[in-house]
Order: structure tokens, then C-alpha cells, then sequence
């Protein structure tokens, strides 16, 4: 028989504004469903706003960073789970099977605090799996603009890339570009072309044995100085902390 998605644990996210995981890497796959409120999540190459009802699937290994709506603070379940079938190196979202996945997570969350076993946990995660399959809307997806010029940044995170490149790369006046992706994205290219470094730079130090200096130099950080900066801003850690824990 086929292996089947194995069910591990499930919790929650409760409304708080100040809320954020500045940069996550999991040994498993996590289903997010937002409860209410919004969450705003970001990986190497994405942007996600995630409203109630809408989901959101990390495969084991991507680095994502989430955070709480100032105004909409967020409230939401998190399975995690095993599923040796699945892999993938993006984030995948659902906008459009909230009415289904949205009490399926509550359900599942109030029997695993209500002090026994979760029942079914298995087969109430399969099925959530196989709604999360059905195709979002085709206007959920990021521009072809965007993965333009994710794409074109992620490529180069070692060059030291301005503001010009990344509107050359679009085709467009520096001007225009930057108006364009803050308001398709709500943050400007080069908050994105850092955290896309910081996040490429913590993978490196989690599954690599390449030296911090080297990883640095590989991500696009001018100096060790600098590099342990943002690091330390971006995930709590200093580099060799992280690479410690």
C-alpha cells in the first residue's frame, strides 16, 4: 500500500498583534489554517497574506518567516505531519476551501486539548490534505512581475544588487517598479532581496558544514560584521548560535 500522511501534532496560534516567527526551518511538513484575522508569511521568493479560512502548506525544509496583522491580529492551527510523498521547495496556498478546512482544524485542535488522544487525527489530516489539493484562484497567484524579479534575486543573492538592477530586470523605470511591487507585494523589493539573503543564509547554516564566512560571502553580506547583524535581527540568533541549536 501507499504510505499515508501521518499525523504528529496540532496547535495554535492565539490573537496577539506583536505575535512573529522570525524564521522557521522544520524537520516535517506544517498545514497553517487561519482561524481569523490575518497573517502575513514570506519565504525565499514568496509573499503570502493569509485571511480566515485561507491555508497555507510549508514542505520540510523551506525557511518561512511569518507575523501577525497590526490591525487583524491572527489566530490560527498549525498540523504538523509526516508524508514521505510530499516535497517541494515553495510554499503552497489555498484561498478558496476555508469553509471546509477552517472547522476541521478547530475540531481537530479542541480534541487534542480536551486530555486524551487524538482520534482520527490521521484520517482528519488526510482529508484536510486532499481539500488543500483543490486548485486555488488563478488571481491568488503572484504576478508574472513579481516571480520575475524573485526569481532574478534569488539567482543572484551574492551580487551586490541595487535598486536599478531589480528595475532593469523588470523592464521598467525605477520608478514605476518599486509603485508596482509595493503595491502588489506591500513591501519594497529590497526589504524582500534581505530577507530572501537571511533566509537562504539560515538554510546554508542549518544543512550545510560551509563556513559562516563563506555563507556571508555566497548571500550577498558585505562583511562578518554585517552578516551577524542581520542574522541576529532577522532570527533571534547570532550565525554560529543558530547553527548550534
Amino acid at each position: 500500500m501507499p504510505p499515508k500522511p501521518e499525523f504528529i501534532f496540532i496547535g495554535k496560534v492565539k490573537p496577539d498583534v506583536r505575535w512573529h516567527n522570525q524564521q522557521s526551518v522544520h524537520e516535517h511538513h506544517e498545514l497553517i489554517v487561519v482561524l481569523s484575522g490575518i497573517m502575513h508569511i514570506s519565504s525565499r521568493d514568496q509573499q503570502v497574506e493569509l485571511r480566515t479560512g485561507e491555508a497555507a502548506l510549508y514542505p520540510a525544509g523551506v525557511p518561512h518567516w511569518e507575523h501577525s496583522d497590526e490591525n487583524e491580529p491572527v489566530e490560527s492551527c498549525f498540523l504538523v505531519f509526516r508524508d514521505p510523498r510530499l516535497s517541494g521547495d515553495r510554499i503552497a496556498v489555498n484561498k478558496d476551501q476555508g469553509i471546509f478546512l477552517r472547522p476541521l482544524a478547530a475540531a481537530l485542535y479542541e480534541q487534542s486539548i480536551s486530555g486524551g488522544e487524538c482520534l482520527f487525527g490521521n484520517e482528519i489530516l488526510a482529508l484536510m490534505l486532499k481539500i488543500f489539493a483543490v486548485p486555488a484562484s488563478a488571481e491568488d497567484k503572484p504576478s508574472g512581475l513579481v516571480r520575475k524579479v524573485n526569481a532574478f534575486m534569488h539567482r543572484n543573492l551574492g551580487s551586490a544588487l541595487s535598486l536599478s538592477d531589480l528595475a532593469e530586470s523588470a523592464g521598467l523605470s525605477k520608478y514605476h517598479f518599486l509603485r508596482r511591487y509595493r503595491r502588489e507585494t506591500g513591501r519594497t523589493p529590497i526589504q524582500v532581496l534581505w530577507e530572501m539573503r537571511c533566509a537562504e543564509a539560515l538554510s546554508l547554516l542549518k544543512y550545510t558544514a560551509l563556513p559562516i564566512k563563506e555563507i556571508a560571502a555566497r548571500t550577498g553580506f558585505s562583511d562578518s560584521a554585517h552578516f551577524s547583524r542581520r542574522i541576529k535581527e532577522f532570527s533571534g540568533k547570532l550565525p554560529r548560535q543558530f547553527r548550534d541549536s
